[in-house]
């Protein structure tokens, strides 16, 4: 296929190192965009896992193409189905986010299928109420493991802190490595460079799911599903988030199929369900905020509404968390996305259904959430007269 301008994706050799094997893809060209290396690591022991195609690297590339609009050609082996389901995947991140995605054009040297056997199943596993839910389900609920094959998890290293932070992340292996040994998986940690590959692109926010899958297909030479375990309920709209049951299959492959897991739960009936796995109550890790290497802070706003999916089943902190928040912290706290003021509105709408909506700490979440919601109005009022002025200006022009 003739190469075509604008940005391109080159596959290096794979290399050994400090006992990974390394597989690197340098991305280049393009108006006003600097070289960068993607790298990732997967123990040499898993090495006969690795992908012989280099779809992994297409989807850690995506973000960086949408962002600047410019084609781009991958120098190497592409699956049919991927390039299908990126169309979608792109028609969608620009009707969300139009003034920042956009579809592009994207070609590959070879465009074919790699011959894969039926194999097991793995998940990404972040070790949080999510995926402790989804990996739970699957290996111990008697009532509803349709998934008895799932028999790995895959922790990346350098998603959630960089790769240098390299106390933090034994900490948080060792954590998942005792949740995983009690549900007799495995646990495969992929290492990627992924906040230096996307360091100059601050509108790259939302790479982080992709690059989630991206390390999942990867090792699609040995498993042939991937689950990741939702964050979003079904009952929530979909909307511009890293990770939902409308985007993640799309990035499926012919050798492996990628599947959103969980949307039937919101997260505080997940967390009810996992009072039946006392190991994660233990060992849970879902806050990104602490300075403490190997426990959660119990203070943040993620440990925050953690907490509070328990108490609205009237229980006390689980012990991963430690801390029971008091109405002033909870007014306290600071909304800064709209994941987190979905997740404590979640938190809301739950105690309001088991009729606990007058409760003293339920006032305070709502005072919490109120800042962040006067924002959003704002902004959202802000792009409204902005496309009005725009819409005046070009018809006094052309009049």
């Amino acid at each position: 296929m003739p190469c075509m301008d604008g940005l391109h994706l080159t596959p290096l050799p794979h290399r050994h190192e400090q006992g990974e094997v390394v597989v690197e893809a340098r991305l280049e060209g393009g108006a006003g965009v600097p070289a960068a290396t993607m790298r990732f690591g997967v123990p040499e022991a898993h090495a006969s896992s690795l992908s012989a195609s280099h779809d992994g690297l297409l989807i850690e590339a995506l973000f960086h193409a949408m962002h600047q609009g410019q084609p781009l050609q991958v120098h190497g082996r592409i699956s049919p189905r991927l390039l299908a389901g990126i169309d979608a995947y792109m028609a969608l991140w620009h009707e969300w986010m139009p003034d920042v995605y956009r579809p592009v054009d994207i070609e590959a040297d070879e465009v074919v299928e790699t011959d894969s056997a039926r194999g097991p199943t793995c998940m990404t596993f972040s070790g949080g109420l999510d995926s402790c839910h989804t990996a739970w389900r699957h290996r111990r609920d008697a009532g509803d493991g349709e998934r008895d094959d799932l028999v790995a998890g895959i922790f990346i290293d350098g998603l959630e802190q960089g790769l240098s932070d390299r106390s933090r992340f034994r900490a948080a292996r060792l954590r998942n490595q005792r949740l995983l040994d009690d549900l007799g998986m495995e646990l495969i940690t992929v290492s990627l460079n992924h906040r230096q590959f996307y360091a100059r692109n601050r509108r790259a926010l939302y790479a982080w799911g992709a690059a989630a899958i991206a390390s999942q297909q990867l090792l699609s030479g040995r498993f042939s599903t991937g689950l990741f375990a939702s964050g979003a309920a079904y009952r929530r709209p979909v909307a511009p988030t890293i990770s939902n049951w409308v985007l993640d299959p799309l990035l499926s492959t012919g050798a492996m199929s990628i599947v959103h897991d969980g949307a039937e739960w919101i997260r505080w009936e997940k967390a009810l369900h996992l009072t039946q796995w006392p190991q994660s109550l233990r060992w849970m890790r879902v806050c990104f905020d602490g300075d403490d290497e190997a426990e959660n802070c119990g203070r943040c706003a993620k440990c925050m509404r953690t907490t509070l999916a328990f108490r609205l089943h009237g229980l006390p902190p689980p012990p991963a968390l430690r801390h029971d928040p008091s109405d002033a912290e909870l007014r306290a706290v600071k909304v800064r996305s709209d994941n987190e003021y979905v997740g404590m509105t979640n938190i809301i709408q739950g105690a309001e259904a088991f009729g606990r909506g007058g409760e003293s700490w339920v006032r305070a979440l709502r005072s919490a959430v109120r800042p962040y919601e006067r924002r959003t109005r704002r902004r959202k009022l802000g792009k409204r007269l902005a496309r009005l002025v725009g819409r005046a200006r070009s018809g006094g022009r052309t009049s």
